[in-house]
């Protein structure tokens, strides 16, 4: 017999996956307890994308979307993988570079909504219109400054500004023959380097720990001179370390 009271909400055949660029058509049934279908408003929603009251629905992001439909308070859940849509531009996500290191290039794919997956064959490479390579070459940059870098993937391509910047911090750098007269002050600025002699600013590094031989220095880097001689000076952060010499004259 028909009890006509809502019992379940039952999604009807859906799908399990989608691209990112198709709308997807969902359908869920109203049942009674003894399996009779009933008619009653659902109300849709999903964790990602968006779907009407019709249960039409246009995803977003790719991943896992959680879909929800409701009907006077019984649920139905349904989980659709939302794999990445047809390519639509290219792009290189890693801009910048350090000098002299060997670093892997790797340009992503991009669907209409902007899903981006890593693509490791079929991408030609260039820099400053040199060819580099195709798929995930490796390249080396050998000066500092700005590469114009160009990625292509069928009829897509991108080019755009690499930066190349010096290294990690590997040692402080003191400039030789530094002098001072015994009662006097000094502000110590040793070159930061990275392990090819490439320096950046004293900044890229927190904080210094200063020692000297003779006389007195500050957090700053600021050495007080007492008396006359010559006598070595060491910075120090973590396991980047330099050491100096600073001659004080009477």
């Amino acid at each position: 017999h028909a009890t006509g009271q809502a019992d379940r909400v039952v999604f009807d055949a859906p799908r399990m996956t989608a691209t990112s660029d198709e709308v997807i058509q969902f359908n869920a049934v109203v049942y009674d307890s003894v399996n009779n279908p009933l008619e009653g408003q659902v109300n849709w929603s999903a964790t990602n994308g968006s779907i009407d009251e019709n249960g039409l629905f246009y995803p977003w992001s790719s991943g896992t979307v959680q879909l929800v439909a409701e009907h006077q308070g019984l649920t139905a859940h349904h989980n659709l993988t939302v794999e990445v849509g047809v390519p639509v531009s290219i792009d290189i996500p890693q801009r910048d570079y350090d000098v002299r290191l060997a670093q892997v290039l790797q340009a992503e794919l991009l669907d209409v909504r902007g899903n981006a997956i890593l693509v490791n064959q079929g991408v030609l490479w260039d820099v400053n219109g040199e060819n580099i390579g195709s798929g995930q070459p490796t390249w080396t940059p050998s000066e500092l400054g700005e590469y114009t870098m160009r990625a292509r993937y069928n009829q897509l391509e991108v080019m755009i500004t690499a930066h190349v910047t010096p290294g990690q911090p590997y040692s402080f750098d003191f400039p030789p023959n530094m002098q001072i007269q015994a009662g006097t002050s000094m502000l110590l600025s040793p070159a930061l380097v990275d392990r090819f002699g490439f320096s950046m600013p004293l900044s890229t590094v927190p904080s210094i720990t200063w020692s000297v031989e003779n006389g007195s220095i500050d957090a700053q880097g600021e050495y007080f001179a007492a008396r006359t001689g010559r006598w070595s000076v060491s910075a120090t952060y973590q396991n980047i370390t330099g050491t100096g010499e600073i001659h004080v004259i009477p």
